[in-house]
């Protein structure tokens, strides 16, 4: 069933080559549909469960899986066949970051080649080829989208596949007992069922409830005015994004979901924000204990803590011997042997274990890239958080709700920067490459349209 599914996508793919190579913006499509609705699968699956992995399809003959090389392909696609807008490419600034990355990234793998390292060791996903592939996303998304009717109808289809996977999401959880891939019920023995355990699908579900909710808030300001079919739909993003993020029980989504409330809280009028405050406040308060309850009750008898930070602290409040915490404190003996170069993108912490990747993004690029990555990616996060905050807020509300929800997405993935697994799964860094470009692209065609206007009245 699984090749089954594979081979009919390659074969679509294949059947519809001629249409993308005269329509690229359809592939690019494409491209991101098959991100949103299949999941990275990892550790966690049930016993004589098949999940279909389309991340791992073509590594037993091709050095890369299929869906990265697709990925150079829509790449140089664009190049060739897409042109952006001047003032998108010119306020794009986190191009030297990017060219700073992936300078240092090609000297790691010329190191390796010159050392004898096997090629499928310099480019495995534990090491740092997903950074480079989330810069090429972001180039060609920016190449992709060129004036604010475009930008509203990829708003709308993210939302639509946020919204019926979703729902495909709760149904499963209802009638077939949620996620297959589920780490706390498989591995912790910890008694909950979950709609998805891939942080990926809580990701666009806070997307899409970040945008329906901001277009909502914004639909008066927008003429001709919202149908009521779209604002239905709008409606029944939210309720779902919610559902799936809360119901996916992880630490991760949870936190990430208080950042993008408190900021979508922050940016309304002030008039409005001290009521919503109090609405989402306590609304959220009921949910989530309820929600935290339900996981961690059952925690005790396994883990010997009933509390929410049951893998870093023992019974008795104390910092736990093994686990995480073992883990960074192994990994940053080895960064303070090597602060430059880190163990290289083919080295380990502990080999014979497996241990080649560690539980923070953010401690992973210096391990495996060094103290220069490590300093660019923050750069580049502290140019792009500037930027959102400075630029963005220039826009008026109904045209940059795009742009918003991507950088409440960036703010969604911070607890995931910090203690998740970011950089080895290539899904996460494809949906960090697409959220870093839209705020870009949203004030470089806001900006576009408005020389326009100018140039037009001028000439009147």
């Amino acid at each position: 069933m699984n090749l089954d599914l594979f081979r009919i996508i390659v074969v679509i793919i294949v059947a519809l080559s001629p249409i993308f190579i005269l329509r690229p913006k359809l592939l690019i499509y494409c491209y991101l549909a098959l991100l949103f609705y299949f999941p990275n699968v990892g550790w966690g699956v049930a016993e004589n469960e098949q999940v279909f992995n389309l991340y791992g399809k073509g590594t037993g003959v091709l050095p890369l899986p299929l869906i990265n090389i697709v990925l150079y392909f829509v790449f140089l696609l664009s190049l060739l066949r897409l042109y952006p807008e001047k003032e998108v490419r010119s306020s794009f600034n986190l191009r030297i970051y990017f060219w700073g990355i992936n300078v240092l990234l090609l000297m790691f793998f010329s190191w390796g080649l010159m050392s004898g390292v096997e090629l499928s060791e310099i480019i495995s996903s534990r090491g740092l080829i997903n950074l480079f592939n989330m810069s090429v996303l972001s180039v060609v998304i920016i190449r992709a989208f060129s004036n604010n009717n475009e930008l509203q109808r990829l708003g709308n289809f993210i939302v639509f596949c946020a919204l019926t996977r979703g729902l495909w999401g709760l149904v499963r959880l209802v009638l077939m007992g949620g996620d297959p891939a589920n780490v706390y019920f498989n591995v912790q023995a910890i008694d909950v069922q979950i709609t998805f355990f891939d942080i990926n699908d809580s990701l666009i579900s806070a997307f899409s409830l970040f945008f329906s909710a901001w277009m909502l808030m914004n639909c008066r300001k927008i003429r001709p005015a919202l149908p009521s079919w779209k604002k239905i739909a709008y409606f029944l993003a939210i309720i779902v994004g919610l559902l799936i993020i809360i119901l996916s029980h992880r630490r991760t989504s949870w936190g990430g979901l208080a950042l993008v409330g408190l900021w979508f809280v922050w940016l309304q009028p002030w008039h409005k924000r001290f009521m919503l405050g109090i609405v989402a406040g306590v609304l959220g308060l009921l949910i989530v204990t309820q929600v935290v309850t339900e996981r961690f009750s059952t925690i005790s008898s396994t883990k010997g803590n009933s509390g929410i930070l049951y893998d870093v602290l023992s019974k008795k409040g104390k910092l736990r011997a093994e686990g995480r915490l073992a883990e960074f404190a192994l990994a940053w003996k080895h960064i303070s042997e090597a602060p430059l170069t880190g163990v290289k993108p083919w080295g380990a912490i502990d080999r014979g274990k497996g241990h080649d990747f560690i539980h923070s993004g953010f401690l992973h690029l210096w391990l495996k890239g060094g103290f220069f990555v490590l300093l660019f990616f923050c750069l580049m996060l502290l140019a792009y958080t500037l930027f959102a905050l400075l630029k963005l807020k220039k826009i008026p509300p109904d045209k940059r709700g795009l742009g918003e929800a991507a950088f409440a997405c960036i703010l969604f993935l911070t607890p995931t920067l910090m203690f998740g697994t970011p950089f080895i799964e290539f899904r996460t860094t494809q949906m960090m490459g697409l959220m870093l470009a839209l705020p870009y692209l949203v004030y470089g065609v806001w900006l576009a349209e408005e020389k326009s206007k100018l140039a037009r009245a001028n000439a009147v």
